[in-house]
């Protein structure tokens, strides 16, 4: 089999749509996320910061409970845009509890790391 050959998944459509789908999740969540930071949870007091890790977690909830309820989103798009979501959950635990810098730190100790 050629090289090439194994590029042909790139050329699939429903391959796009589905990688589009989760992409529009995360960003969604991402764009979520952007928005409740610095927020102040009101009665509690807490306040969201910024690239803490809960903003991601609430961002990418907020995508997959918001494509659940929206009616225009339906079948495949729905279940691609709520994984890019739980992409975006799964960024924020990641931050919060520092393994996306233990990671990097790991991979710049590794010979011919950066």
């Amino acid at each position: 089999m050629e090289v090439a050959d194994y590029f042909d998944k790139f050329a699939d459509e429903q391959f796009m749509k589905d990688a589009g789908g989760a992409l529009a999740g995360l960003l969604a969540a991402e764009t979520a996320a952007a928005a409740v930071a610095g927020r102040t949870v009101p009665g509690v007091g807490y306040q969201i910061g910024a690239a803490s890790g809960v903003d991601q977690a609430l961002g990418g909830a907020g995508v997959i409970v918001g494509a659940e309820a929206a009616p225009m989103v339906t079948g495949r798009m729905k279940r691609h845009m709520q994984v890019g979501g739980a992409v975006g959950i799964g960024h924020g635990v990641a931050e919060r509890f520092g393994l996306q810098s233990a990671l990097q730190n790991a991979v710049s100790a590794l010979p011919g790391g950066n």
